[in-house]
Order: C-alpha cells, then sequence, then structure tokens
C-alpha cells in the first residue's frame, strides 16, 4: 500500500493534472505522453486509482458539496454606488433577528436581499420575487432553523 499525504504540493499537482484531463489533445499518443509525466509525480497505481475515483464523481453532487464546505463563503455583489456589498450566512441570520420585516424592507435593496437569500440557499432566488416574499422566505428559513435547535435539545 503507497501513502500519500495530501499537502499543498499535492493538491496543485491533483490541480494541474485535472487541467491535463480538461484539455485533452485530439491526438491519443500526445494525451497519454501529457498523463504519463504526471506519473513523476505520482505514482502511476495512484494516478490510476485517482481517475477512477474522479470518473465516478457526479458533478452536480460536487458543486453541492463544495457549497457545503463552503457554507460561510461570502457572496459578493456591488450596490448602487458601486461599492462590493457581501453577506455570509451568519450575517443574515444576524441582520433578520436584530430587525423588523417592515425595517429590513426599507433599509434594503432588493438587490441586497437578493445577495443575502444567495447566502442563506447558495442558489439565486427567482427573478421575479419582490422584496417582501424574499424576506419571507428568509424569515421562514430562521424558523424552521430555531424550530430544528428546540428539537434537539
Amino acid at each position: 500500500m503507497i501513502k500519500m499525504s495530501l499537502n499543498k504540493d499535492g493538491i496543485e499537482t491533483i490541480e494541474e493534472l485535472l487541467v491535463c484531463v480538461n484539455n485533452s489533445e485530439p491526438n491519443v499518443e500526445e494525451y497519454k505522453k501529457q498523463l504519463l509525466l504526471f506519473s513523476e509525480r505520482i505514482p502511476q497505481e495512484l494516478l490510476v486509482l485517482l481517475l477512477k475515483s474522479l470518473k465516478s464523481v457526479n458533478k452536480k453532487n460536487l458543486v453541492r458539496a463544495y457549497n457545503a464546505i463552503c457554507d460561510s463563503e461570502k457572496h459578493i455583489n456591488k450596490n448602487e454606488l458601486g461599492e462590493s456589498i457581501y453577506y455570509i450566512k451568519n450575517d443574515v441570520i444576524d441582520i433578520f433577528s436584530s430587525f423588523s420585516d417592515e425595517e429590513i424592507e426599507t433599509n434594503y435593496s432588493l438587490n441586497e436581499l437578493r445577495k443575502m437569500y444567495e447566502a442563506i440557499y447558495n442558489k439565486k432566488p427567482a427573478s421575479k420575487k419582490t422584496k417582501i416574499e424574499i424576506i419571507n422566505t428568509i424569515r421562514n428559513h430562521i424558523y424552521r432553523i430555531e424550530r430544528a435547535k428546540t428539537f434537539c435539545i
């Protein structure tokens, strides 16, 4: 059994491998040569295992896993003045805990509320959603979180 520790260099090597795989040459022999260059840095046994594992990855689930791990990732956008605005899920929860729906509606633009929605759900709201609908959706989500916490006690 070969052990390989995954560090920054290893991840960079895997990233290079993925770039090579995604930019495949039409000539099969050239493509093979490029892939075999990686066997100098990654033992061929591990290279085959890695490629076999990657072959079975569902791209949609990979995105979902990334979003779950990076849950607090900032969702950045620009406001009317051209300044960058961003929200983290915890920031949105704090805002909704501190203000009433009416205050949120008057103090935040539709664009900002859309970014808050993105921070909570990791997807954009439907374009037809109004400020009130987005506020109600986020508020209901926070209520569901609070209810779930009471069951865990």
